[in-house]
């Protein structure tokens, strides 16, 4: 009896850490089946936007983590590591988030692959 893996999905693991410090901020996981490299990086996108307010919750802005843009403005770089269980092989992605405290914004800046593709 042969098996079909043409339903087969792949669970990843999302981590959002802080380089600087090396916290982990966040374990997330989805399911979704054979995914690319764009929804990987759509999937991480989404997680980096929804928890740039758990950052500014979290982290003391006037900590030496933060680079200071301006007064007011502070720079956080992540990593994004996305893990492929089964297939050992692990996405990473760099982002960067802006955070205005006078305003209350925080705003996703950039977004690329380890290799330097830019994607946001």
């Amino acid at each position: 009896m042969a098996i079909s893996t043409a339903s087969r999905s792949f669970l990843f693991e999302l981590f959002l850490i802080m380089v600087i410090s090396d916290e982990v901020f966040c374990r997330g996981h989805i399911e979704f089946p054979d995914p690319d490299e764009d929804e990987l990086a759509q999937f991480a996108i989404t997680e980096v936007n929804r928890l740039a307010h758990t950052i500014y919750i979290m982290v003391n802005l006037e900590s030496s983590l933060a680079k200071r843009v301006s007064r007011d403005v502070f720079s956080y770089d992540l990593s994004i590591s996305v893990t492929i269980r089964g297939v050992n092989k692990v996405v990473t992605y760099l982002a960067k988030v802006e955070i205005d405290r006078t305003a209350n914004k925080r705003m996703l800046v950039s977004f690329k692959s380890r290799q330097g593709r830019i994607i946001y």
